[in-house]
């Protein structure tokens, strides 16, 4: 808490076939709440929103073109969330935070068949253990720089099946 030293840098960037890609983590701002004390008791969490927002404007800055959040926070009004609400969830960064492209999200397990709108972000979620993979595909127009379509789709992982080399 003292030196309020980074762990983990909050993004990076890659270029993939001529596209700047700024893709930035985000956590639970409970957190702290949810791990041992001892080891909560040393680390600051900011609030997630927040973070994201100056992280965006960061990336955006230095030439990122296709925003990717990679989400712990979870979807309060569907799947197995039911039970409680999550102030900050990926619906309320997609809404605080509409620069976003994509919101690959988790911690709450929801099984998002076909993703989750949320004005031009689409938030995913494959539920969890490992039953389903999910895919996600962009159409980049690269003349106007901006996502023209996205969907989402969750494929079914059946071990008796075997491996698909197509996955």
């Amino acid at each position: 808490r003292a030196n309020k030293k980074v762990i983990f840098p909050g993004s990076f960037q890659i270029a993939r076939e001529g596209i700047q890609f700024g893709i930035l983590g985000v956590t639970t701002d409970e957190l702290p709440r949810l791990i041992h004390t001892e080891h909560s008791k040393n680390i600051i969490v900011e609030d997630s929103i927040r973070a994201a927002q100056i992280e965006t404007k960061r990336l955006r800055k230095s030439g990122s073109e296709l925003l990717i959040a990679l989400s712990h926070l979870g979807v309060s009004e569907t799947g197995l969330s039911l039970h409680r609400f999550i102030s900050n969830d990926d619906q309320k960064l997609a809404q605080d935070v509409p620069e976003l492209n994509l919101i690959i999200g988790g911690h709450s397990h929801t099984f998002l068949d076909k993703g989750l709108k949320e004005g031009n972000t689409l938030i995913v979620q494959a539920g969890y253990r490992g039953n389903f993979l999910g895919r996600v595909d962009l159409l980049w127009d690269s003349e106007r720089k901006m996502v023209v379509s996205s969907t989402a789709q969750l494929i079914k992982v059946d071990p008796k099946e075997g491996e698909d080399s197509q996955l």
